[in-house]
């Protein structure tokens, strides 16, 4: 997965005033864009889905960036 269609998703998925353009490799996810553990539970089983990948769940917490995330996927 690319870092445009992660941003994408993350639009649709929070349904945020966030044009995908703005969100950086530095935009947490909790703070910035408001997801909850419950958001980025669903959110990874979203992601896992559409790229049917595994992704470490353990390595998730309240200070993932984007670009953290970003990482995680594309192990």
């Amino acid at each position: 997965m690319d870092f445009k269609e992660l941003c994408n998703l993350l639009v649709e998925f929070t349904d945020i005033d966030i044009p995908s353009h703005n969100i950086r490799h530095t935009t947490n996810l909790s703070t910035d864009l408001g997801l909850c553990s419950c958001d980025m539970m669903t959110f990874i089983a979203i992601i896992e889905t559409k790229t049917n990948k595994q992704i470490d769940i353990i390595e998730l917490s309240q200070q993932m960036t984007v670009g953290d995330l970003l990482e995680q996927i594309n192990n």
